[in-house]
């Protein structure tokens, strides 16, 4: 049903255009707690449950992944940023060797906290060299909005497509 809903959002938000960027709300158009827009090359992979991630990946192998969950107050936003990063570690080491994290960095985005970890890794199919990038926004909607890039070193182009993805980023 959520899949459904995210396509229909998509639909909804579509603008007609060949070379325009289509706008996702999550986790659906009705009660989103942000949009971000994607070029019309790249592909969606929906949700699957309220509280999964959606999938956005580029023409160069770019991957972006993003959710949001309710959080109630500073502990309970500690509690899942520990499990998403203790689970996305896990995820991070099926699918990658050499799996590096840096340390964390705290800024602000439109007078939004967020945390931010780096890091780098191999993919183990293709042996292709990837950074990656997870962040968590801490929204005034009382949602915490999580993001994980994955990128190709050298991949200019998905680089720069997928900054301009994150800076769409609306919450709402």
């Amino acid at each position: 049903m959520l899949k459904n809903a995210i396509l229909a959002t998509i639909t909804l938000l579509f603008t007609g255009s060949a070379f325009a960027d289509t706008t996702i709300a999550y986790p659906t158009a009705d009660a989103a707690t942000f949009t971000i827009s994607v070029p019309d090359d790249w592909e969606l992979t929906p949700a699957e449950a309220e509280d999964d991630y959606f999938l956005v990946s580029g023409p160069t192998a770019v991957e972006l992944w993003f959710r949001s969950v309710e959080i109630a107050d500073g502990d309970e936003a500690a509690a899942v940023v520990e499990e998403a990063i203790t689970t996305g570690a896990e995820w991070l080491d099926e699918h990658y060797k050499g799996v590096e994290l840096g340390e964390p960095t705290e800024g602000e985005r439109e007078g939004m906290p967020f945390i931010s970890v780096p890091g780098k890794g191999i993919e183990k199919e293709s042996g292709d060299a990837v950074v990656f990038t997870i962040a968590f926004l801490f929204l005034e909607n009382g949602s915490m909005a999580e993001f994980w890039g994955i990128l190709p070193v050298g991949d200019d182009e998905g680089r720069a497509a997928a900054q301009a993805i994150v800076d769409s980023f609306e919450a709402k």
